[in-house]
């Protein structure tokens, strides 16, 4: 019984640490208007506070999955989700542009120990259905991205301050660090394998091609959340909450997709599922940044949302069986590359939006994901001649 309880616990603590991660990532695109203004800075300027975000979680995300093998999940866990509190806080709190931008990076450095750490951990609890644990785990950070903006735009329709939502979300974080305070993880234990799951992954073509896929996944997934509410507010001439209401929806979409992909990716296959699911996601960002009429935009970002939904667990834990004994560290490379796309993507889409339009710059976007289509197909070939 004490076993079931710890176990409860330990997963409670796992899916309230990735809601937290939902909630910080999506609080950028309902503010960035009022943060532009408050600090009179331009798209571009404002687009920053995401790329040093990202830049946080890219040097920290593999230092802290190799420390996670070595010394535990809990203390990366803990300094994970005490790192974002402390980053909404500062942001939430300066006026100081450049100090926001390095409370940014600490929110950075958090997401990037959380995305580790969390990960190894749930497939510590559930090693002979990653897929289905990891979709599950990342299905509370589609909670959290789905919650967020609609905490974000009630307020801000309620005519409060746009920092407040940052002070919010930095309590909802300081309660979330004291439950995994409380909490007790397993011990890591070595998983007898081939030499081929015992190192060498930098080098490996198969884990190459699923960090490109997982740059793609990120920069795009953090340029909607980025810019969605600007572009539905300056071209689609939405109002306030329902420009939010429309990142809540792609969201949404992501929440239910990683709940379907925690059953489909285990029938079907990892591998298949991944390719259903990118030529899904091209599907719906076609419709979403083709289209002019409002209500197919929404549809087709719900869409997009579904079907990127289980992208980002199922390839973490394709890896993960491929090198069961290095579950942190592999997790961190990827996740590192996965960084590297939300850090560059969105603020190239702002600098372009600068000289051009935001209309015009998200159409980019597609190009992406038709590229990450055929990366996905050659994946699959090549498996099936193998």
């Amino acid at each position: 019984m004490e076993n079931n309880i710890n176990r409860k616990g330990s997963v409670a603590a796992l899916y309230a640490s990735f809601f937290l991660i939902g909630i910080t990532v999506t609080v950028y695109g309902p503010t960035i208007n009022y943060l532009m203004k408050d600090y009179n800075i331009s798209m571009g300027k404002a687009s920053l506070f995401v790329t040093f975000m990202s830049m946080g979680r890219t040097l920290s995300v593999l230092a802290s999955g190799i420390l996670s093998d070595k010394a535990g999940r809990k203390p990366i866990l803990f300094g994970g989700t005490l790192c974002l509190t402390l980053g909404l806080l500062g942001i939430g709190t300066l006026s100081w542009y450049t100090g926001g931008l390095i409370f940014a990076v600490i929110a950075g450095v958090g997401h990037g120990m959380l995305d580790t750490s969390a990960s190894a951990a749930i497939s510590d609890l559930y090693p002979e259905k990653m897929s289905r644990a990891l979709n599950r785990l990342h299905m509370f950070f589609g909670i959290g991205c789905l919650i967020g903006p609609i905490i974000s735009g009630s307020m801000l329709a309620l005519g409060c301050n746009w920092r407040y939502i940052y002070l919010v979300n930095a309590i909802i974080g300081l309660l979330i660090t004291i439950f995994i305070w409380f909490q007790s993880f397993p011990q890591i234990q070595n998983v007898q394998t081939s030499d081929a799951g015992k190192g060498h992954f930098i080098i490996s073509s198969t884990v190459i091609a699923l960090g490109l896929i997982l740059f793609i996944y990120s920069g795009v997934g953090q340029s909607i959340n980025t810019w969605i509410n600007k572009y539905m507010g300056d071209v689609v001439n939405f109002p306030i909450f329902f420009a939010a209401g429309t990142l809540a929806i792609y969201n949404l979409g992501i929440t239910l997709g990683r709940l379907f992909s925690s059953f489909i990716s285990e029938k079907i296959g990892y591998y298949r599922w991944i390719l259903y699911a990118s030529i899904g996601s091209l599907v719906g960002i076609v419709m979403a940044f083709m289209a002019g009429v409002g209500i197919i935009i929404v549809i087709g970002l719900f869409i997009t949302g579904f079907f990127f939904g289980g992208l980002f667990p199922t390839v973490i834990a394709i890896a993960g069986n491929i090198y069961p004994n290095n579950k942190g560290a592999i997790t961190g490379g990827l996740v590192t590359i996965a960084a590297i796309g939300s850090m560059s993507v969105p603020a190239i889409i702002g600098f372009m939006s600068q000289d051009g339009s935001l209309q015009s710059s998200v159409k980019w976007l597609i190009a992406l994901v038709a590229l990450m289509v055929i990366i996905v197909s050659i994946m699959q070939y090549k498996k099936k001649e193998n």
